[in-house]
């Protein structure tokens, strides 16, 4: 895993020409839909910003941090005049296979440089032990990188892009190609890694354009004041920056390169992503759905009965914000949409489902038949995962701690943490991981995250609602793997832990900064630091062995741990697949089969921006890198060609026909409990939403998930809300109402004591007569 940006500065650089031969700027592009003025802003001199990067790509690559310089000459008409344009590439390095390989990696026959931030998991043969940044620093020389502009151009363009689509598995590259003056830049088709874009920005005076696996923000976060502008770069394809010799102005065109040839991507599609979605979830979408059987088998593969693309939704300040979804307008929208479905722009070399509904009657023997198919592409799945883990390490990454924290907890050793919710896709991995560790007696950690009071036992956090499931889950595991060291740690999440992460969360989940956002931010970020206290020895105590700590310590403090482990495994993408979400039993509900369809299809086109670039700069910030078993390619294509209701049934109970096909797949690995179990959201599951939220009311909470979340505005101010003071009124009700009950309660309680307490001093009376009897008759 690497931390990649390069920092071009000098030149304007200015989206391709469209069908109109109309030159569109990127920034313009970019905030044409927005209120705020698209002027690029100063936030600092070169030194600072370049400083300020490096400092963020090293908790991504701690490794190795490493950068080089290059200035490319250019002549510029106009003035008449040679100007220098200058470009760093930097890279850091987190060392997982093979030989420590410090970026950029520079081929000395040609001057090529790669930065690869990705893992080669398929498509070409590579050994496990093997660098695969080597490998396809190596393919890409093999491309023609002569100084020409000859009419093959396009065709060696071509190579390069087939070479890049070829790769299983996630990555972002930065690419330069010495003699062709021309940088390549891009993700893969999932968008499993972050890269983002910043065209705003004046440096020394000087236009510039900053990629980068991180944003930037030296002056801090405050989100009263414009902050610097980034955005994802979109997963449609690759893109090349070329410098010619010559120039007309201080001006350039970078080169969108779609996955597909295909006419339709070869519209000018840019370079983020477009101005279109539906981000209500539950209303349903006017698509024109063919359900006719023949339609569904279309030769072509990339068709897709959806037309909702993704978009982002970012600027500078909260108003500014949330205006923007009111007045979306893209100018390629139109021009796409009258000729063909907007969701071709989404090319998957793995395909599309293309059938819909079974021929005849639902066959229990084909349903077991894919059952065993997707067991066996979930194993060779977590196989390839798993089968180069480096090296153990004995030492924890050094993370960031809060000042109230700075006790270092003790390492725990192992190479392979699992997000551990207790739930069906974390149970599958987990489950599925056992059989692919090298001995059965490996540790596995399993990491669950819970939030609540500072002041909170550890038994508060037990009952929270993933807190139970895992420790529930913990206990089959044993049952089916007794031999194996599972681990269950639990990171409890304060109050006062939560609010001094939040600036650091925000920065590192921007662009994707709503309330829902940080919620699921906060509760990935805490998990992935991988430090908590081991579940069964809760009160194993901090052990005071100085004077100093022995004064300082006034009460006894757990022991806490932290996981050496490098790579994490996490379930993204089960649910959009497999139709987890409750909007998927309601899509069901309005059109059956194709509906269901066109809403998974949504979600799929979309997580490369709402979830999966988010998810990677926030987990991979502790220096750990996260892998998703169930996106991988040969998985979702088998899924693909399976028909619909053999993968779920949503006309049966939530936990029994969601992912229906996967909860057989968890009975096979002989889970119990946990197959029956209903998707909870990790915000509401680790009640980050409740604790982030906290003082809010339920019914504000449930309409503001998408507002964009604010240091300065709170999200809720109740001298603003007219129903603020009945609210209270009903409160105080309540309140004097149950304290009624509870002393209606306790003189109940008291009466019967009282007579328990006269009954017992009458018998006690009565006995002691008795005895007293007795001894006198004794005596006589």
């Amino acid at each position: 895993m690497c931390g990649i940006s390069v920092i071009i500065n000098g030149i304007k650089i200015l989206e391709p020409t469209n069908k109109n031969h109309q030159n569109k700027d990127l920034k313009e592009t970019e905030t044409s839909t927005t209120s705020a003025s698209t002027t690029p802003i100063v936030i600092g001199d070169y030194g600072t910003i370049r400083n300020d990067i490096e400092s963020r790509l090293i908790n991504r690559g701690p490794d190795s941090i490493k950068s080089k310089f290059i200035e490319i000459k250019c002549h510029q008409k106009d003035i008449d005049k040679e100007i220098t344009i200058t470009m760093e590439l930097i890279s850091s390095v987190l060392g997982l296979r093979g030989p420590l390989t410090i970026q950029p990696l520079t081929d000395l026959n040609n001057g090529n440089t790669l930065l690869w931030n990705g893992e080669l998991f398929g498509g070409y043969e590579i050994g496990i032990h093997d660098n695969d940044t080597c490998l396809l620093l190596h393919l890409l020389s093999k491309v023609n990188n002569n100084d020409d502009d000859d009419d093959d151009d396009g065709k060696i363009e071509r190579e390069l892009v087939d070479i890049m689509l070829k790769i299983k598995g996630p990555f972002a590259f930065l690419y330069w190609q010495e003699k062709k003056r021309k940088l390549w830049f891009g993700r893969d088709v999932l968008g499993r890694r972050s890269l983002l874009v910043n065209n705003e920005t004046i440096i020394n005076d000087k236009p510039s354009l900053i990629i980068s696996s991180m944003g930037s923000f030296p002056n801090g976060i405050d989100d009263s004041i414009r902050l610097p502008k980034w955005d994802e770069i979109n997963t449609f394809g690759l893109f090349s920056i070329h410098f010619p010799k010559i120039i007309e102005t201080n001006k350039i065109h970078f080169k969108v390169h779609p996955w597909d040839s295909s006419s339709v991507n070869s519209l000018n599609i840019g370079m983020i992503s477009l101005d279109y979605d539906n981000d209500n979830d539950e209303e349903e979408s006017n698509i024109n759905i063919n359900t006719n059987n023949d339609d569904n088998n279309s030769n072509n593969k990339n068709n897709n009965n959806n037309n909702n693309l993704a978009t982002t939704t970012t600027t500078t300040t909260k108003e500014e914000l949330n205006s923007n979804n009111k007045n979306l307008v893209n100018p390629f929208i139109k021009e796409i949409d009258q000729e063909h479905n907007i969701d071709q722009l989404h090319f998957y070399p793995f395909g599309r489902r293309e059938k819909l509904n079974i021929q005849g009657e639902w066959n229990e023997q084909i349903f077991n038949d894919y059952v065993n198919g997707f067991y066996k592409a979930i194993s060779d799945s977590i196989n390839v995962r798993l089968n180069n883990l480096p090296i153990a390490s004995l030492e924890i990454p050094d993370l960031i701690r809060p000042p109230f924290l700075a006790e270092k907890p003790l390492p725990l050793v192992s190479r392979l943490g699992i997000l551990f919710s207790g739930g069906l896709d974390s149970m599958v991995l987990a489950a599925m991981s056992n059989k692919h560790m090298e001995t059965p007696d490996e540790p596995i950690h399993l990491i669950n995250v819970a939030f609540g009071d500072d002041d909170s036992p550890f038994e508060e956090y037990d009952k929270v609602p993933d807190r139970k499931a895992a420790i529930s889950g913990l206990k089959e595991l044993q049952t089916i793997a007794p031999n194996r060291q599972w681990k269950l740690i639990k990171v409890n999440v304060g109050t006062k832990e939560m609010e001094w992460a939040k600036k650091i969360v925000y920065q590192l989940s921007y662009p994707a900064i709503t309330i829902m956002d940080m919620t699921i931010c906060l509760a990935l970020w805490f998990a992935g630091r991988g430090e908590g206290i081991i579940h069964g020895e809760e009160l194993t105590t901090v052990t005071a062995t100085t004077t100093e700590q022995k004064q300082q310590q006034q009460q006894p403090q757990q022991q806490r741990y932290m996981t050496t482990c490098k790579v994490l495994l996490m379930g993204s993408g089960a649910d959009e697949q497999l139709a987890g979400y409750f909007r998927h039993k309601s899509a069901f509900q309005r059109g059956s089969w194709p509906i269901l369809q066109a809403e998974l299809n949504k979600d799929f086109n979309r997580i490369w921006k709402r979830n999966l670039g988010r998810d990677d700069r926030v987990l991979s910030s502790n220096r750990r890198e996260p892998r998703f078993p169930y996106l991988d390619e040969s998985l979702i294509s088998y899924l693909n060609g399976i028909e619909l209701p053999y993968i779920c049934d949503l006309s049966l109970p939530q936990g029994t026909g969601d992912k229906r096909i996967l909860r057989e797949v968890g009975r096979k690995l002989g889970l119990t409990e946990s197959t029956k179990l209903i998707k909870k959201a990790i915000q509401f599951g680790s009640r980050s939403s409740k604790q982030l939220n906290k003082n809010v009311p339920a019914r504000i909470t449930q309409k503001c998930g998408k507002d964009i979340f604010s240091f300065t505005i709170p999200i809720y101010d109740p001298l603003q809300d007219p129903g603020y003071e009945a609210l209270q009124k009903q409160k105080l009700k309540q309140k004097i109402s149950l304290e009624k009950k509870q002393q209606k309660k306790q003189q109940k309680s008291e009466k019967i004591e009282k007579k328990i307490n006269f009954k017992k001093q009458s018998e006690d009376n009565e006995n002691k007569i008795k005895e007293e009897k007795e001894v006198v008759k004794d005596c006589l």
